[in-house]
């Protein structure tokens, strides 16, 4: 079940994107969800922290390897 949190989030999300297409799409580029969480503020100027993000996506691809 989505928290008021999500639902505000999904709503402010472009058409045809979802939150998890959002993180999912970013992860699997590298980007670490303190990038992701910055980039969800400008989106959907909603504010989110890394760690909540890691809460609601704990099963995230791995970071590339450098």
């Amino acid at each position: 079940m989505a928290t008021p949190l999500q639902e505000l989030i999904e709503l402010r999300m472009p058409p045809g994107q979802t939150l998890p297409l959002f993180v999912n799409s970013r992860r699997r580029r590298g980007i670490g969800l303190r990038r992701v969480a910055e980039d969800i503020y400008e989106t959907t100027n909603v504010r989110v922290s890394h760690a909540t993000l890691r809460n609601w996506f704990p099963a995230q691809p791995s970071r590339k390897a450098s």
